[in-house]
């Protein structure tokens, strides 16, 4: 079971370097939900073989949230848009990587700093989790176009979900389900602008955006 979740850690670490060097929407849009159904096994692999009739609810409810209903709602976005690409990132695709190896090196470092008795998770899950944490920040402070930005903030939440998970699980589920439900909302609402924006001003460039909060103000 050990080999198993280190093996879907990996992955996960894999998309999140993967998503350093992405410019198809779709393709984002593609590994963000694949991510999302990794996350959701989790607590599955958490419960060492003890999962109960409420904890396999909750991961199956993850696991629909994180990989289909949010990718549904994006990908839907992305073809009603008349871009494909993302061609203006911040940092260049070698610079992303770069930063991406230095904050897997710091991850690893912190998370060996951290007492690690209590686990549920293998150790490599809060390197996992720290890293996806930090890659969805550089998603949002670096990509603009704003339904990459969407992206950035749901590998943000995988993030904080797999150090939830390898933390404490002891915690009623509700916190999770409440989760789930404010994001989900996040999600729908911020589909439902970036259609508008494009309807009416066929441009979802973020620097642009700011440019008309300018002149309007």
């Amino acid at each position: 079971m050990t080999h198993l979740t280190n093996v879907i850690l990996m992955i996960i670490c894999f998309i999140d370097f993967l998503f350093l060097v992405l410019d198809q929407l779709k393709a984002f849009v593609h590994w963000i939900g694949i991510q999302g159904a990794l996350v959701g096994f989790l607590p599955l692999l958490a419960s060492g073989g003890h999962a109960n009739f409420l904890l396999y609810l909750i991961a199956g409810l993850s696991v629909i949230i994180r990989a289909y209903i949010f990718p549904y709602f994006l990908m839907r976005a992305v073809q009603g848009i008349h871009f494909q690409r993302e061609t203006r990132s911040v940092l260049l695709i070698f610079v992303s990587l770069l930063a991406g190896i230095i904050v897997w090196a710091f991850s690893l470092d912190f998370a060996w700093h951290l007492p690690q008795k209590d686990l549920l998770l293998p150790s490599l899950s809060l390197s996992v989790g720290f890293f996806t944490i930090a890659i969805g920040l550089i998603l949002l402070m670096t990509r603009r176009t704003a339904l990459l930005q969407v992206v950035g903030y749901l590998n943000l939440e995988n993030g904080i979900y797999v150090l939830g998970i390898s933390l404490d699980m002891r915690e009623p589920f509700l916190v999770e389900i409440g989760m789930l439900l404010d994001l989900f909302v996040a999600i729908f609402i911020m589909g439902i602008l970036i259609f508008h924006i494009h309807q009416n001003f066929e441009n979802m460039d973020t620097d642009q955006l700011s440019i008309l909060k300018d002149k309007i103000q």
